[in-house]
């Protein structure tokens, strides 16, 4: 679900508008539904993969923030750890990594899928422009969120990691 739901988003709105702009792949979509389906899909996941290597870079900008040479000792004895029998903390932290994750992946799809918003206007799938700028906003505020949980998440892991590991 993290590489799903930042790839639909992203995809979503070039999708539709190319679709909605082509009647040749509009045939094709009623020919082939199957075929043109399952390369959606793919495209998602690519996608979705993508923007989770996207949402790793924000990871490295907010770790890089906060990294006064202590924390760097926590993450590899974390990494040093052996998997026997997870401790309730190192379960914790495999929960926030994957929610932290997400939030930065997500909120990379959506600034990325603005442009693609802009698209639906233009080929008058969005009928008016205060549609188009209430759906504008809620990206911009929804990315802002995102960004904003992602750091707290990084923050998170730091501080958790540092009860475990010291």
């Amino acid at each position: 679900m993290t590489n799903i739901i930042p790839g639909a988003t992203l995809l979503l709105p070039y999708f539709s508008a190319v679709i909605s702009e082509s009647h040749n792949l509009q045939r094709l979509f009623e020919k082939h539904e199957f075929i043109f389906s399952a390369s959606t899909f793919v495209a998602i996941i690519a996608a979705g993969l993508i923007y989770e290597n996207m949402g790793a870079r924000i990871e490295v900008a907010f770790w890089s923030q906060i990294n006064d040479g202590e924390k760097d000792e926590d993450w590899k004895n974390y990494l040093k750890q052996q998997a026997k029998e997870e401790t309730i903390g190192m379960q914790y932290i495999h929960g926030v990594v994957l929610r932290m994750k997400f939030e930065a992946s997500f909120a990379a799809a959506i600034i990325s899928a603005a442009p693609g918003i802009i698209l639906l206007k233009n080929f008058k799938i969005l009928d008016s422009c205060e549609s188009m700028m209430l759906i504008l906003v809620g990206m911009i505020i929804s990315a802002a969120y995102l960004i904003q949980e992602a750091k707290c998440s990084v923050n998170l892991l730091a501080k958790t990691r540092s009860l475990l590991y010291r």
